[in-house]
């Protein structure tokens, strides 16, 4: 039971790791890398003109999103990877082997 009441908390980890990463490169983007894009697109929720900040984009600002996106998924995958290794090493330690019985 706690075997998979750790796995699902080691998603959960991966998860809010791989938002946080996305978020971080994202911002990056829109404040430090393109502030320009960023201000165009801030507080914007008009459909057609997002196509439009979209379609003026430069490749470079679509790029970086592709990478963060693609950073958050690797550190997400990692983190929950590595977490879950660890509880199931955990569970392997205090449960006895039976091959010796």
């Amino acid at each position: 039971m706690w075997r998979v009441v750790r796995s699902i908390v080691a998603v959960i980890a991966g998860f809010v790791a791989a938002s946080a990463v996305m978020m971080i490169v994202e911002t990056a983007n829109g404040r430090l890398l393109y502030p320009e894009l960023g201000k165009r697109a801030e507080g914007v929720t008009d459909r057609q003109e997002i196509k439009a900040i979209m379609a003026s984009a430069p490749v470079g600002a679509l790029v970086v999103v592709l990478i963060g996106w693609a950073l958050g998924s690797v550190a997400g995958g990692f983190l929950a990877w590595k977490r879950r290794r660890v509880a199931n090493q955990r569970v392997r330690l205090s449960v006895p082997s039976s091959k010796g019985l």
